[in-house]
């Protein structure tokens, strides 16, 4: 027999809340990243999720996340903008950024 949790929303996000929410943003953003697979744009939204809130200084409550989650939001912009500065980094930079490494003795 199943009973309701009542969960207390104080404190930051959960890391299950996190993924959810990743899960749902890929699920709502496929059209727009076509060329990933769900679970790597699931990944990378986990990133971004993480990376926004690191630069803002701000966590994601677990409040907030579990009203997305209920409501099913809509994505939003500062997680989208996050993505895309990633993927733009990204696509900019070497495979390594150590410099020379192709010039230490190997054995």
């Amino acid at each position: 027999m199943s009973e309701n949790k009542k969960y207390k929303l104080e404190g930051d996000a959960t890391f299950k809340q996190s993924w959810r929410l990743a899960h749902n943003f890929a699920r709502q953003c496929k059209n727009m990243f076509p060329q990933y697979e769900h679970k790597a744009l699931a990944n990378l939204f986990n990133g971004a999720i993480f990376y926004h809130h690191e630069k803002t200084g701000k966590k994601l409550s677990k409040k907030d996340a579990s009203e997305m989650i209920l409501h099913e939001s809509k994505v939003p912009d500062c997680y989208i903008q996050e993505l895309q500065e990633f993927l733009s980094d990204k696509s900019n930079t070497n495979k390594t950024n150590i410099h020379g490494i192709e010039n230490l003795p190997r054995e």
